[in-house]
């Protein structure tokens, strides 16, 4: 009995010795895991950030192809300029990074930065691996500035003169043409046209070309809905498609009034003054006929009546590549005038309206809506309708909102501009 019980004890004592081994050698395989895992969270984490850097200084780079005075070296240098000013992210050693090369290429319009980072590892020596780790990572961009048409399409009735509302429209409007023309490289990148409205909407020097009445006497500059076939196009004023004007109308609805803030075709850059200066002289007038002043937006924006505007105000057509045409439809209330002959103006107008909205849309005309301290549900029904998508839709309850939706439009149409 004493020999079994001693050739136990020494069992258990061998038994005890080989777990300790086996747990320390567990250990330090568990240790070894651990350490290359963080050792490769870190490889995954600086490969990001180098990522992340190298597309922005190559973005940055390649702007500079679109200024025809920029060489080879000034993209070179913006690209180094900014890889330098970022590298601090990186959590690297500065020695431990080469010196990038650029890649340009005038003829696709591309820039390509190319890293290498020398990534010490903190565990992999502990497994037999190598104690360099090498991060490479490159970023290709082609560049390219695509124009923007917009026509914004502006309420300027009665209702709009109250709570410093017209105000707010003044410096909302006057922002986004800042926002838009500080993107632009060259003069044409962006153009502007204005179309204001309020129960008409008053085609200004285009008068004499667009209307049925242009030798009437006494006739005014305004011009209404046109009705027919090409009610709901935007075909060319011509024949039997000229835009009427109120000398044709049997009875004048007495809501009828010709605001003094004319249209404006597309205008460049070197115009901005003038678009502002139009924009502060806007006085609130009038009933809402919303439907007269979309065809407006749409016709501005429209290669069929390029014959009819100045030659730098000619819109480019539907088709062109690297041109986005979009329109901005703002009111503060329902559309409530048509001059149809409609029993129900409001109906008529909305129908006008939706119909416009559609047929744009299908010619690739963007078109963002907003409505301010609006709260007609069917009035924000229709605008949320006729907008491009959810995300085209603003409805604004202040004048800090509004100013927030034509910021947030500037701010996308500038970035739509970018081809990357």
């Amino acid at each position: 009995m004493l020999l079994v019980s001693r050739i136990a004890k020494d069992a258990a004592r061998d038994e005890r010795g080989t777990v300790a081994i086996i747990f320390a050698l567990s250990l330090v395989v568990l240790l070894i895991s651990i350490g290359l895992a963080i050792d490769t969270a870190r490889y995954y984490a600086v490969s990001t950030r180098v990522q992340t850097v190298l597309d922005g200084a190559t973005l940055a780079a390649a702007k500079l192809l679109a200024d025809e005075k920029k060489t080879d070296s000034d993209v070179q240098a913006r690209a180094m300029a900014y890889f330098n000013a970022a590298a601090e992210t990186l959590g690297v050693k500065p020695s431990d990074i080469s010196i990038p090369t650029v890649k340009i290429d005038r003829s696709t319009f591309t820039v390509e930065l190319e890293a290498r980072i020398a990534l010490t590892s903190l565990f992999g020596r502990l497994a037999g691996l190598s104690s360099m780790a090498t991060v490479d990572r490159k970023s290709k961009v082609m560049y390219g500035m695509s124009s923007v048409e917009l026509a914004l399409v502006l309420d300027i009735t009665g209702s709009m003169g109250t709570k410093g509302k017209l105000a707010d429209l003044k410096f909302a409007a006057r922002d986004i043409i800042d926002t838009l023309f500080d993107t632009a490289v060259a003069d044409d990148d962006v153009r502007i046209a204005l179309a204001p409205y309020s129960a008409s909407v008053n085609a200004g020097s285009l008068a004499s070309a667009v209307t049925i009445a242009a030798n009437v006497a006494n006739a005014d500059t305004c011009v209404l809905e046109r009705q027919g076939s090409e009610a709901f196009t935007d075909a060319a004023p011509t024949g039997s498609n000229l835009l009427p004007n109120v000398t044709n109308l049997p009875a004048l609805p007495s809501r009828y009034v010709c605001p003094s803030a004319t249209v404006i075709p597309l205008s460049n850059r070197t115009h901005r003054d003038d678009l502002k200066s139009a924009i502060q002289r806007y006085e609130a007038e009038g009933a809402t006929a919303g439907h007269i002043g979309t065809a407006w937006g749409w016709y501005l924006l429209s290669p069929n009546w390029t014959s009819l505007l100045p030659d730098e105000s000619a819109p480019k057509a539907y088709d062109e590549k690297d041109s986005i045409k979009a329109m901005v439809v703002m009111t503060d209330g329902e559309f409530n005038t048509s001059y149809t002959g409609g029993s129900d103006q409001t109906a008529e107008s909305y129908r006008y309206f939706d119909d416009l909205c559609a047929s744009a849309k299908t010619e690739g005309i963007m078109i963002y809506t907003i409505g301010f301290d609006l709260n007609s549900q069917t009035a924000l029904t229709h605008l949320q309708s006729c907008a491009s998508s959810p995300s085209h839709f603003y409805d604004a309850k202040t004048g800090s909102d509004l100013k927030k939706a034509f910021r947030d439009i500037g701010v996308k149409l500038g970035n739509l501009r970018v081809a990357s």
